[in-house]
């Protein structure tokens, strides 16, 4: 689960890189990769076009995207088992997301699918 908005440069840097992620579990029957954002609806269609996002976007206020980030700030990204539990949580990010990006989240999902415990706790 990705949270992000159309202003922040890290949220839309990573764009690319998500996008792989999505592409590497959109046929896993044990991930369901979205995101989240606040953006009114004709700002995240516009953004889905303009950014090629190829991962589902659900909207939620303002509000309620603070709540569901613990306030940590944007971009953040999570691992969340079956349950609800989170497992991995990362907030901030870079205009230049690292090269590593995608790995480092593949390493944090199959944390999850062996059951690995809370690798940050909120």
């Amino acid at each position: 689960m990705n949270f992000w908005f159309v202003s922040c440069a890290p949220c839309i840097a990573e764009i690319p890189n998500l996008n792989r992620l999505y592409d590497m579990t959109k046929d896993s029957p044990d991930f369901h990769f979205f995101a989240i954002t606040y953006e009114p609806e004709a700002n995240a269609k516009e953004a889905i076009r303009k950014y090629d996002i190829r991962f589902p976007v659900l909207l939620t206020s303002p509000k309620e995207a603070q709540r569901l980030t613990y306030g940590r700030g944007y971009p953040t990204s999570m691992v969340l088992d079956r349950e609800g539990r989170i497992h991995s949580i990362l907030s901030g990010g870079s205009p230049n997301p690292e090269s590593d990006f995608e790995s480092y989240w593949k390493q944090e999902m199959d944390k999850i699918l062996r059951g690995d415990s809370l690798s940050e706790s909120i």
